[in-house]
């Protein structure tokens, strides 16, 4: 995909985020922008998530720490963090 503020670059999968989106987890649906580079959470504790093979897994979280993975859907279930962000 091309990068439209440098002419000619791709996008990097590991570069800065370009947009932050507020989650609210949702058992049924998929994050609204799709796949993420990376997610946020505010607050500490159990950020369930499907990532972008399919894979479901439930990760502990500290307060204000990132995620370096590329996830499609955060579930309500199993979810007790609070103030996730999307990072795309």
């Amino acid at each position: 995909m091309a990068n439209p503020d440098f002419p000619g670059r791709a996008a990097s999968p590991i570069g800065p985020a370009r947009a932050l989106v507020a989650v609210t987890p949702n058992d049924a649906a998929d994050l609204p922008n799709g796949l993420t580079r990376s997610f946020f959470v505010g607050e500490a504790g159990l950020v369930a998530v499907i990532d972008a093979a399919g894979n479901t897994a439930v990760l502990s979280s500290a307060a204000h720490q990132y995620h370096p993975v590329q996830i499609r859907r955060v579930l309500a279930t199993g979810t007790t963090a609070a103030g996730i962000v999307a990072l795309y």
